[in-house]
C-alpha cells in the first residue's frame, strides 16, 4: 500500500488517497474498493472501513425498495385481519347472495329451525327445543293447531298472536317468544292447548339481537289472514326502531296440508312442516331474510291447493 498526495484548488487542503495493489492480478485500486475493477477479487475489509457508511449501490436500494413495500401490504392485511367475502346462494338459499365482512369468524344470527310434527291429538304439546341454546339467545315458537283451542304458554314465554283459521274454525296459528337463560338447549316446552288438538310447530333459535330487557321492544309483527293459495305475510313497519339491520322472518299457518311449494321472493332458509296428512291436519312454513330497512312487505307464499290460512311478519332488532 502506498498513498499519494492530489493537489487541489488554490487555497484548499490537499486530498490524501491511499491505494492499494490487488494481491491476486496486482491492479491498483482505491482503499475504500471492496471489489478489484480488473479481475473481480473481493477485499477484506479493515476495521477502520466500518467507522463511516458506504453508500449503497442504487441497485440494492431499489430492490430494498420493492421489499419494503411488500412487506408493508402484507402487514396491512394481517393487522387489519378483515376479509371481504361475497357468499354465493346455496341450494337452502336459493334466492340470497350476502356480502359479509369477517374477521376469522362469521356472526351467526339464525341458528337453525326446529321442526315438531303432533300426528295424534292431544292436549299436551311438547315442542323440541334446539340442541344447543346459550343464554341470551331468542327463541320464537311458531304453533299451527287443527281446531281453535285455547293455548297455555309455559312459564316464561311471551304471547304475540293466537289467531283463528281466515273465514271458519278449522286451524289456529300462534307465536311466542322468550329470552333463554342458556337450560333450554334438548329439552322441550309444553303448549298445552284446552282440546285436544292435531299440530305443527317451528323454533327459530336467534343470536345477535338487540335484547333491551323488554322483548317487545326488539321483536315486533303484523297478522292478517285470508283463504287462497297464497298466504300473503303482511306489510310491517316497526315502531320501536326505523331503518336498522332487522331480520324479517315471514310466516303462515294453514289448515290442511298443502304444502308450501313456493316461499317470498328474496327469503332463504324456507321451511315446511305439517302435522300429518288427512282431514284433520294443519300446517305451517316460514323463511327468513336480514337486511337494513325501516320497513318490510314479503312476497306470498305459494301452497299447493287453496285453504285458510294465516300470515306473519315478525321483525327482530339486531345488535348494532
Amino acid at each position: 500500500m502506498y498513498a499519494e498526495t492530489e493537489t487541489g484548488d488554490a487555497g484548499a487542503p490537499p486530498k490524501t488517497v491511499d491505494m492499494y495493489e490487488c494481491s491476486n492480478c496486482g491492479a491498483t485500486v482505491e482503499a475504500d474498493s471492496v471489489i478489484c475493477p480488473l479481475c473481480g477479487e473481493v477485499f477484506e475489509l479493515a476495521a477502520s472501513q466500518f467507522d463511516a457508511k458506504e453508500p449503497e449501490p442504487p441497485e440494492r436500494r431499489k430492490l430494498e425498495k420493492i421489499v419494503a413495500a411488500a412487506l408493508v401490504l402484507l402487514l396491512v392485511g394481517v393487522v387489519a385481519g378483515a376479509v371481504f367475502v361475497t357468499r354465493p346462494a346455496s341450494p337452502a338459499n336459493p334466492n340470497t347472495t350476502t356480502t359479509t365482512t369477517t374477521t376469522n369468524t362469521t356472526t351467526t344470527i339464525v341458528h337453525g329451525v326446529t321442526e315438531a310434527s303432533f300426528s295424534a291429538s292431544s292436549t299436551t304439546h311438547d315442542v323440541p327445543m334446539p340442541g344447543t341454546v346459550a343464554a341470551g339467545d331468542l327463541l320464537i315458537v311458531f304453533l299451527a293447531t287443527h281446531g281453535t283451542p285455547n293455548i297455555a304458554a309455559p312459564a316464561g314465554w311471551t304471547f304475540f298472536f293466537g289467531w283463528n283459521s281466515w273465514g271458519g274454525p278449522s286451524s289456529k296459528f300462534s307465536m311466542y317468544a322468550k329470552a333463554a337463560n342458556g337450560t333450554e338447549g334438548g329439552t322441550t316446552a309444553n303448549f298445552q292447548t284446552s282440546t285436544a288438538v292435531k299440530g305443527a310447530a317451528q323454533v327459530y333459535r336467534i343470536s345477535n339481537w338487540r335484547n333491551s330487557g323488554v322483548i317487545a321492544n326488539d321483536v315486533e309483527v303484523n297478522v292478517t289472514g285470508s283463504t287462497d293459495a297464497n298466504p300473503d305475510p303482511p306489510a310491517l313497519d316497526p315502531t320501536n326502531w326505523g331503518s336498522e339491520k332487522t331480520l324479517w322472518i315471514a310466516a303462515y299457518g294453514a289448515d290442511g296440508d298443502n304444502a308450501a311449494t313456493a316461499y317470498p321472493a328474496n327469503y332463504g332458509n324456507g321451511t315446511y312442516a305439517e302435522s300429518d296428512q288427512s282431514a284433520t291436519s294443519a300446517s305451517l312454513a316460514s323463511a327468513y331474510v336480514i337486511r337494513t330497512s325501516a320497513a318490510e312487505d314479503p312476497a306470498p307464499f305459494t301452497i299447493a291447493a287453496s285453504s285458510f290460512w294465516i300470515g306473519c311478519t315478525v321483525a327482530v332488532r339486531l345488535a348494532a
